[in-house]
């Protein structure tokens, strides 16, 4: 479901039908970054299902670095927003269609968002770890990734 739901926005950005990046009228458009980033941690959670990684070593190099990257490209956000950096990763896809149809701050990413794909992306680099009492980092952050979208569904409700 994310990896469809990013490709439609995706395909909504580059054929020009707006309906499959704004869902209602009042809505915020959806970040052509925030899509093609949803494509690549649901590509890293389907390369590291079970079965797969252990069939090939090359299957799960590349799951871990999507969600490097994905990492990457949310600490770059994340210090954009806390310090204004120069370089706006997220205007980078479509930058011209998405000032034109932008309505939070130019069309950027939602500091939310980057938070949660930060969290869903530290979760897949450590997805098998477990701690000497059994505990597995991933779920935790998984949680934390749940939590920040639960407040955002009761902000909408």
């Amino acid at each position: 479901m994310v990896i469809a739901s990013g490709v439609l926005a995706l395909l909504g950005w580059a054929s020009g039908f707006t309906p499959l990046i704004i869902l209602a009228p009042s809505a915020v458009v959806m970040n052509p970054t925030t899509a093609l980033l949803f494509i690549v941690v649901g590509g890293s959670l389907w390369l590291q299902r079970e079965g797969l990684c252990g069939r090939s070593r090359s299957f799960r190099t590349l799951a871990l670095a999507s969600a490097g990257f994905v990492a990457a490209i949310c600490v770059l956000k994340l210090a954009d927003y806390v310090v204004g950096l120069p370089f706006h990763v997220d205007g980078l896809l479509f930058g011209a269609e998405l000032k034109r149809l932008a309505g939070y701050r130019a069309g950027e990413m939602a500091p939310n968002t980057v938070l949660s794909l930060l969290f869903c992306a530290l979760a897949l680099l450590v997805f098998e770890s477990e701690d000497r009492l059994g505990r597995r980092p991933a779920q935790m952050l998984i949680l934390a990734c749940g939590l920040i979208a639960l407040l955002a569904l009761i902000g909408y409700i």
